[in-house]
């Protein structure tokens, strides 16, 4: 019987071997914007007002792409996909999911970009109906990182909307 890819690491663990087969975040270039959902594109204009200033420069290379952890990924596009779908329950079950990330502390701090993962389950939130809790984890997510963060957006545009109706 052959062994399993978990049980062959376990046995034989090497940190080459394993970043070769793992993936850790996703990176998306601003040509491959329509290879993403919409909402991450925000991701990649990310800068409000005078944030491009305050850029350092490691962080002119990369604040154009879209970064966000594989796993959250992952799950953000089961949610989009099973809701798309109609599959309640499924869609539900990445919604948990991808909540239990969020609000776990020891999950959290083990995330590369937890703004953005803040930011996709905002999302979620959103498109759930849920404007209020979408609104509070924008304003985490900015706690975290307050310039060049798509949530700046994301919570003005919400807020607009909640002005205006």
């Amino acid at each position: 019987m052959s062994k399993t890819f978990c049980e062959y690491t376990v046995q034989n663990y090497s940190h080459e071997q394993l970043t070769k087969k793992l993936a850790f975040y996703v990176k998306l270039l601003r040509d491959e914007k329509f290879c993403a959902p919409r909402f991450l594109w925000c991701e990649m204009y990310r800068a409000v007002g005078d944030d491009v200033d305050h850029r350092d420069v490691t962080e002119r290379v990369w604040m154009d792409w879209a970064e966000v952890d594989a796993r959250p990924l992952l799950m953000y596009l089961q949610y989009l996909t099973y809701r798309g779908l109609g599959v309640r329950h499924r869609h539900l079950e990445a919604f948990h999911r991808l909540d239990d990330i969020v609000t776990s502390v020891d999950k959290v701090n083990q995330l590369y970009h937890h703004e953005t993962v803040l930011n996709l389950f905002g999302h979620c939130c959103e498109l759930d109906g849920d404007v209020q809790s979408a609104i509070e984890l924008y304003k985490i997510s900015l706690r975290g990182r307050h310039r060049n963060n798509a949530a700046n957006w994301h919570q003005r545009r919400l807020e607009l909307i909640l002005n205006n109706n």
